[in-house]
């Protein structure tokens, strides 16, 4: 039996499981691969009732829950298989990030005073890695598709009352915060054995030891990354304008932003 046998097996004995109470031709729901995954977080570690799970599911209302996992949050959405016709379960994992470690070439700046990051060798550059926090008043927020297996980068921030997610100004990042990732070591979707949670861990991770290099690089990293990541010599980060946050894209990604606009994001570790 090949592998992709094997997890079909599996799935379709969930899907008896699961949905013995809910089959019927207008609610059913048809769960990929990962319906293997939901079973065990929902029957095991969140501890829910798996029809209301489900039927939320299916009548389009979102299901937080906070610090399900080793400090991860889980959003559960509905959203449509290939066809369009059937709902199926969409999933975002959420961590705060205390800090994000930027492994780069640094160079310094004219003042003579500070160094910051250049993302690609030059005459004045040094490969090193500074710790860089978030601004006072924010979070930096990894959030892992568990579908697509994508991973985000956003900076919380609030303006005028109002909070929502900016882009860092940081290269390797597309403009909807979405980590360009490259080749992953390490890295088979296909064939790894590991759960969600352990996934999810393993790509923050490797975000964390990553190089950042000017791939995706703008006009607005250029001009931001002076302002939000210079540090002293000795490591000792400048804190960060308030004038300058204001300059932050803010970012509209009607699926992650669910998270700002029901403060679901609050909750997070």
């Amino acid at each position: 039996m090949s592998l992709d046998e094997e997890v079909n097996t599996v799935t379709a004995r969930y899907l008896d499981e699961i949905l013995a109470k809910a089959v019927t031709a207008r609610s059913r729901l048809y769960l990929t691969p990962e319906g293997v995954w939901i079973k065990e977080n929902i029957s095991r570690m969140i501890l829910a009732d798996q029809d209301s799970v489900l039927n939320a599911i299916y009548q389009d209302r979102p299901v937080w829950l906070p610090n399900f996992n080793q400090g991860w949050s889980l959003l559960i959405l509905k959203a449509m298989d290939e066809g369009g016709k059937m709902p199926v379960p969409d999933m975002l994992m959420v961590s705060a990030m205390a800090d994000l470690p930027v492994r780069t070439e640094w160079a310094p700046e004219a003042n003579g005073k500070t160094v910051i990051p250049k993302y690609f060798s030059a005459s004045d550059t040094v490969k090193t890695e500074f710790s860089w926090k978030p601004p006072k008043g924010t979070r930096l927020i990894y959030v892992f598709d568990c579908i697509s297996r994508t991973s985000y980068l956003f900076l919380l921030h609030q303006v005028a009352d109002k909070w929502g997610f900016y882009l860092l100004p940081l290269p390797n990042l597309y403009e909807t915060g979405k980590i360009c990732t490259g080749v992953v070591a390490g890295l088979d979707v296909l064939t790894r054995k590991n759960d969600q949670v352990e996934l999810a861990s393993f790509l923050r991770n490797s975000v964390r030891q990553s190089y950042w290099n000017p791939d995706l690089a703008t006009n607005y990293v250029d001009s931001l990354t002076p302002k939000m990541f210079a540090f002293s010599p000795d490591g000792k980060q400048v804190e960060t304008d308030p004038e300058t946050l204001k300059s932050l894209t803010l970012l509209v990604t009607p699926r992650v932003n669910i998270l700002v606009e029901k403060g679901y994001v609050h909750d997070v570790c």
